[in-house]
């Protein structure tokens, strides 16, 4: 997070314990500290700064400079995505509450701990340099994966989380979950809407996935790769569903022995639908659930192939945009 810091608290000798330990917190890479160029002078003729030993002084001037150097270290873009926290005497008395929160992780909320944070992790992987601050908070455990076990759950997991830290503590959040779609332009359900809606009453970032389910998004050179050769008869019908059909095939149950009505599937032949019906958990010789995402961890999920895979959607960069929020949320 960017925290920008009024003047006038860097003389309020109330707050300078206070000061001291945001300056850890900036030290150690978790946040950074916004100081513009007219600031210079009265943070380094400020009571706190003179209070500070040799070595703080050190990182304060190692900091400004940094700050100075970079329209560079930190621009008018990184300033509106990353968003400002701005900090003032008059909000003095909360400022301890806030360094607290600002000491904790970001609490990413998803549907399964188990295959989301695969799946982000291994979208880290793919975009490095669109994630090295991501990938540097994962490695100092700056961000939890908080698992939701399901959609409903999702509101109930950040009001638990709201509840436990005393008011009026702001813990950071980002949520993403899949779209559950069966097509394109069909509305979200009441478990997503509900989710968005909280989130947009309590600024809380959400991420709402393009396609059905994160198995969606794994390239066919990927599922040629890792699918057994009793399930290549079944690889072969799904490939030959256009983009957008495979965007919202479920990959799990199929069409669960009823032919789809909706118009997305009414090309499908009835020989790929009696091959794609019960989907690739057939005779469960694959468990989609727990071995698919797996599959992200491949060396031919690239960005080359995925953005592939993501060519038609309104967004083809949509995993990289996601990777760039969390960051962002930080």
């Amino acid at each position: 997070m960017l925290i920008k810091l009024d003047n006038a608290i860097f003389n309020e000798q109330s707050l300078f314990q206070h000061l001291d330990q945001l300056l850890i917190l900036i030290e150690n890479g978790m946040h950074d500290l916004l100081i513009e160029i007219d600031q210079e002078n009265a943070v380094m003729e400020s009571e706190w700064v003179n209070s500070l030993g040799d070595r703080h002084i050190g990182i304060i001037i190692e900091l400004i400079t940094k700050t100075i150097d970079r329209e560079q270290f930190i621009g008018l873009k990184e300033k509106k995505s990353r968003g400002v926290l701005i900090l003032t005497t008059a909000g003095a008395n909360n400022i301890s509450t806030l360094i607290k929160s600002l000491s904790e992780p970001l609490f990413v909320i998803v549907e399964d701990v188990k295959s989301d944070r695969a799946f982000i992790i291994s979208l880290t992987r793919i975009y490095k340099s669109a994630s090295k601050r991501l990938r540097n908070a994962l490695h100092k455990g700056w961000v939890k994966f908080e698992h939701a076990g399901g959609k409903t759950h999702v509101v109930k997991v950040i009001e638990g989380i709201f509840l436990s830290k005393p008011s009026p503590y702001n813990p950071r959040f980002y949520v993403v979950v899949d779209s559950d779609k069966l097509f394109e332009k069909q509305e979200y359900n009441k478990e997503i809407l509900k989710i968005t809606e909280f989130c947009f009453e309590n600024n809380i970032p959400v991420h709402v996935l393009y396609k059905r389910e994160i198995e969606n998004y794994l390239p066919d050179i990927v599922l040629d790769k890792r699918l057994p050769e009793e399930l290549q008869d079944v690889l072969g019908a799904f490939k030959t569903l256009s983009s957008e059909q495979k965007d919202f095939y479920d990959l799990e149950k199929g069409f669960q022995d009823k032919k789809p009505e909706i118009n997305l599937f009414e090309t499908l032949s009835d020989a790929s639908f009696n091959m794609l019906r019960v989907g690739f958990s057939r005779n469960k010789i694959c468990d989609v659930k727990n071995d698919f995402y797996k599959m992200f961890e491949d060396e031919a999920c690239d960005q080359k192939h995925l953005e592939s895979r993501c060519a038609h959607q309104p967004d083809m960069m949509e995993l990289k945009t996601l990777i760039m929020n969390i960051s962002n949320a930080l």
